[in-house]
């Protein structure tokens, strides 16, 4: 976002990011038509949340490129955002051909983005 705009909803994401409390919700649900800002926004907060260490990985859609909304691309996409930073998690992943991945299903998100941190 440029700075000093969208203020109150980067203040209310980021609340929500860090906080730890159970009671939190795991999602934040960011809506709007399209051009609104929303891929802005997700991409600030994004930035904000790397700088306190707590960041991931991210995928964004985009209705205009193809690769970035084809599901298959989602969970390939975030574990190569994550192993560089989590040297046990790539350990645990050594073998894995990313590019072999068939589609995102709920198998791959448990043995990939799940197992591997257990």
């Amino acid at each position: 976002c440029t700075p000093g705009t969208r203020k109150e909803l980067l203040e209310k994401l980021e609340n929500w990011a860090l906080d730890k409390s159970p009671n939190t919700s795991p999602i934040f649900w960011l809506s709007g038509m399209a051009g609104t800002g929303k891929s802005t926004v997700a991409y600030t907060i994004c930035k904000l949340l790397q700088g306190h260490k707590q960041f991931g990985a991210s995928f964004f859609c985009s209705r205009n490129d193809e690769s970035a909304r084809a599901r298959l691309s989602i969970i390939p996409t975030i574990i190569r955002q994550l192993i560089p930073n989590h040297t046990a998690y790539a350990y645990a992943l050594r073998d894995l051909n990313l590019d072999q991945l068939a589609a995102s299903s709920s198998h791959h998100v448990a043995e990939l983005l799940i197992m591997p941190w257990i």
